[in-house]
């Protein structure tokens, strides 16, 4: 979640994450979150937060190790009658995680609250084969859907990105299929296939949440220009910063300058 929000800080000052922490969080880390955005929507349990390891491989598939019982890594998510429907007043919103019973519940009242663009990018319950009907009816629900290469071919069956994407669109108004250092590829239902590159970053210090930064520089992409290639250049820009850095917080000081010079590294070339 965090580096969905940082993906947003690069381009705007009004970010507010919707999450929980346990009674163990540390001090400093929140001055830190303070600093950077409102975090109102912050609730705060009785218990540890929930923690998780990545274990990244060398031919750059990634496992998630779970720290916290899973029974309890879902009770800790906000549930959608938790926060007010004035806390959830905004233009776009990215949501990941859960289950089923948890994300219906939230896109309505995300709706409820008046929020124009809902991005949703699955987690790995939704991305079996045997769930695709599941994905079919949630992403509906969506505004966009991003899925990396990885999870879309074991949810699709399909191995060429570009059949995944037309397969995928067939449900979600917008799908950004994202490719690690391939770039990612973008399509609008019944709309042309656009392939977006990366940005080169000096050095690459960690990849942990490039993708998560990606989905939220779309949200903000498509809110603030309504347009489907220049949206991607955000986004691909936000997953090059988060590649620059080690963690998911780091100094927003000269960013957005920064992000705006990068903006024009980013390719986008129509395949489709």
């Amino acid at each position: 979640m965090t580096h969905a929000a940082m993906g947003m800080r690069v381009w705007t000052d009004h970010v507010r994450p919707i999450s929980s922490i346990g009674n163990d969080f540390p001090g400093d880390q929140w001055v830190k979150l303070a600093e950077l955005f409102d975090l109102h929507g912050i609730l705060h349990r009785n218990w540890m937060t929930t923690r998780a390891w990545q274990l990244f491989e060398e031919n750059g598939h990634r496992s998630e190790v779970f720290r916290t019982p899973m029974d309890r890594f879902f009770a800790s998510n906000p549930r959608a009658d938790e926060v007010s429907l004035d806390l959830l007043k905004a233009d776009g919103a990215y949501t990941q995680g859960g289950t089923e019973d948890e994300y219906y519940p939230w896109v309505e009242r995300l709706r409820k609250s008046g929020c124009r663009f809902v991005l949703w990018e699955p987690w790995e319950r939704f991305t079996k084969p045997e769930n695709f009907a599941v994905f079919q009816d949630m992403a509906k629900l969506a505004d966009a859907v991003s899925p990396n290469l990885e999870e879309a071919r074991l949810l699709t069956g399909k191995i060429d990105p570009l059949e995944i994407i037309h397969c995928l669109a067939e449900s979600a108004p917008i799908v950004a299929l994202r490719m690690g250092a391939q770039g990612s590829l973008i399509a609008q239902k019944g709309g042309p296939v656009y392939q977006v590159s990366t940005v080169q970053v000096p050095k690459i210090v960690d990849v942990t949440g490039a993708g998560n930064a990606y989905c939220g520089g779309l949200v903000v992409g498509l809110v603030t220009t309504g347009n489907l290639a220049e949206a991607a250049r955000y986004a691909a820009v936000s997953a090059s910063m988060a590649l620059s850095q080690f963690g998911a917080v780091y100094p927003i000081a000269g960013v957005r300058e920064q992000a705006i010079q990068r903006l024009k590294e980013v390719m986008i070339t129509r395949i489709d």
